[in-house]
């Protein structure tokens, strides 16, 4: 979906669970357990921040629980400043090594811990401009069990992060080296 935004948000639709009838998912404490977290959340990310004014064309893939990701056929001409994928357990973040020094360190900066990551979607992602790319923990925890649930003060905490890193560097091009 195009934003007319300078970066792109990435989530992807299919989960490996069935999906719990939705009078089941519970909530208590700070937490909400659910199946389909991993990436429903991400997709309901990718819209909700554009709300918030923090604006970033939308793409939704499919197949990345099975290692197909439909990432791999999108073609644009478009170039982004940098890439965010919202499809990460618990707080970390990963770049898959799609990064820069720079970008690394901005990151730090704005207090995302890096880690490392097999895949997902934007592992498989080419742009015209090589724009760095990240992938955001977004609080969920166990996402491919029956037992996966969302940790509430995680994401907040991480959109908070993401928020504060948008609003300095969206306008701010990161190109991999």
């Amino acid at each position: 979906m195009d934003m007319k935004a300078p970066v792109l948000f990435v989530a992807h639709l299919d989960t490996v669970q069935k999906l719990m009838d939705p009078r089941s998912i519970r909530i208590d404490d700070n937490r909400i357990h659910a199946t389909g977290l991993d990436d429903r959340l991400g997709c309901y990310l990718a819209f909700r921040l554009n709300l918030l004014g923090i604006r970033g064309d939308v793409l939704l893939c499919d197949h990345e629980e099975t290692n197909e990701t439909t990432a791999k056929y999108f073609e644009t001409d478009k170039h982004y400043n940098w890439v965010a994928e919202f499809d990460r357990e618990g707080t970390q973040a990963v770049t898959y090594g799609d990064d820069s020094i720079l970008f690394l360190k901005t990151l730090k900066k704005c207090g995302f811990k890096l880690n490392r990551g097999v895949g997902s979607d934007i592992s498989e992602l080419t742009l015209p401009n090589d724009p760095c790319m990240i992938n955001i923990g977004v609080g969920y925890e166990k996402p491919h069990s029956l037992d996966s649930y969302l940790d509430i003060s995680n994401l907040v905490s991480n959109v908070r992060k993401f928020s504060k890193f948008y609003r300095k560097y969206s306008s701010t091009s990161y190109i991999i080296e």
